[in-house]
């Protein structure tokens, strides 16, 4: 028996992966013959390999790639089979696109350049995006970016706090923040209230609590 047509069951007796044959709908998304669908033992649909590239929810999704959905039903992911544009952003064809639950982007590659709060993003940067479409990390352009007074690498990830305030980034020039002397290169981290949490150059790293004072490099460090 072909194993892509083979119907598995949970154990309460629902499908748990099955093969189309036909075009079909489920949750309100219509899905093309050779689609294999997933459920949760609950019923619900979660992932999806698409039989044939297919419009879901308005988002142009390409075939013989999986998608995923949230538990409420909203796309959760897709591989895009032609450039869409999504929370303000022009997403590159072929790439995935992530999604919040309420189907605004979280995370997807540009197709073209992208000012957003300010910055700079090229085309081919893997922008991610907080639910409210400000931004959660871009990789820095050629030049540099400028945030918050501090200057970072080009082409290394930026991270943000929600409210807008640098959350992490790489150094190109040295600063000193906190009395704490941060060298070209190094890996920086606020706290949510702009004090310095952390310097990182090599072996060598000094974390700060939110007063200020200093502390154990084995407590919760930045890992962004």
């Amino acid at each position: 028996m072909d194993e892509t047509r083979t119907v598995y069951y949970a154990d309460s007796g629902r499908i748990r992966t099955g093969f189309l044959v036909a075009t079909a709908e489920f949750q309100s998304v219509v899905f093309p013959p050779g689609s294999i669908l997933g459920f949760t033992g609950e019923g619900l649909l979660w992932r999806c390999r698409l039989g044939a590239d297919t419009q879901i929810q308005n988002f142009p999704c390409m075939g013989d790639r999986e998608i995923e959905f949230h538990p409420n039903g909203n796309i959760a992911s897709c591989f895009l089979s032609v450039p869409a544009r999504v929370s303000g952003c022009l997403l590159k064809e072929g790439a995935l696109a992530v999604f919040h639950e309420s189907r605004e982007l979280f995370r997807g590659v540009l197709r073209a350049d992208h000012v957003r709060q300010g910055y700079r993003m090229v085309a081919g940067t893997e922008l991610c995006l907080f639910e409210d479409g400000r931004i959660a990390s871009f990789q820095a352009p050629p030049e540099g970016v400028a945030v918050n007074g501090l200057r970072l690498a080009r082409g290394t990830r930026v991270w943000f706090h929600p409210d807008g305030r640098l959350r992490a980034g790489t150094l190109r020039e040295a600063c000193v923040r906190r009395n704490v002397e941060c060298a070209v290169g190094s890996r920086v981290w606020f706290h949510e209230n702009g004090g310095l949490a952390g310097c990182a150059t090599g072996e060598s790293t000094v974390l700060l609590d939110r007063e200020g004072k200093g502390r154990s490099p084995g407590r919760d460090s930045h890992n962004a």
